[in-house]
């Protein structure tokens, strides 16, 4: 019996207390394995199209292979083996697809322009789950009594905290601080996307990193005009 025979799975959304409609889109689909988080912005109705585009976008392109996950998860060789790397390459398109339809999208409709989602992914193939994450939503995960947070968020605050060239004080006076840094559908995201792997039937098992690229230079100074050049440096590609 696969991993995913044996899912159990709770879903809600819930505008808030703040907002006057609901951004977010999410799917479930038991039989593929795949589950999908989007948190939609863009003002008026642009958030939720782009969410929904998202949403809808990744589970067609990876339905659309079910039978390459069908055997990565029975384990097959010869011709019809599958490696994790596929399963990572099959991620990484559905989400570079979402990403370029919601900006096509936008570059037709005046109305959208600058729309984007975050998106958080998890995909469960035999005995391991593959995340792919952009934004601020969270995958958490819970082993035993212990609950870590997988994902990391893409939000300004983040950033400085990493690069320690500000304190937390200082941090809470810049205006966007909370402004997400990465969004799908606003950039091609080929150097912005991170994927996980991890085996989910060891209790001891450590989270394996497969890929994650720090945000790129044109994007930093995009998003932290009002900050002093000196105090941020470049941003890295290779980590």
């Amino acid at each position: 019996m696969n991993l995913s025979d044996s899912l159990r799975f709770y879903a809600a959304t819930d505008v808030g207390k703040v907002r006057d409609h609901n951004e977010d889109n999410f799917l479930v689909d038991k039989k593929l394995a795949l589950f999908v988080v989007a948190d939609g912005m863009g003002g008026h109705a642009a958030g939720e199209v782009a969410s929904a585009i998202a949403v809808r976008t990744v589970h067609d392109e990876i339905r659309r292979d079910k039978e390459m996950l069908d055997d990565y998860a029975s384990g097959a060789t010869g011709s019809t083996k599958v490696t994790r790397k596929d399963i990572i390459a099959l991620i990484e398109h559905a989400v570079q697809r979402a990403c370029s339809k919601i900006h096509d999208e936008a570059l037709g409709d005046a109305n959208k322009r600058g729309m984007g989602t975050t998106l958080s992914a998890l995909l469960v193939a035999g005995d391991q789950g593959f995340i792919a994450h952009v934004g601020d939503s969270r995958i958490y995960l819970a082993r035993g009594d212990h609950v870590q947070q997988v994902t990391e968020d893409h939000t300004v605050f983040n950033e400085l905290i990493k690069r320690g060239k500000l304190t937390r004080e200082q941090i809470e006076k810049v205006q966007q601080k909370n402004a997400i840094t990465r969004a799908v559908g606003v950039k091609m995201l080929w150097q912005f996307l991170g994927v996980l792997a991890d085996r989910l039937d060891q209790t001891n098992s450590e989270l394996h990193q497969i890929k994650r690229e720090s945000i790129a230079e044109d994007v930093t100074a995009e998003i932290f005009p009002e900050i002093e050049e000196e105090s941020l440096p470049p941003a890295s590609l290779s980590r």
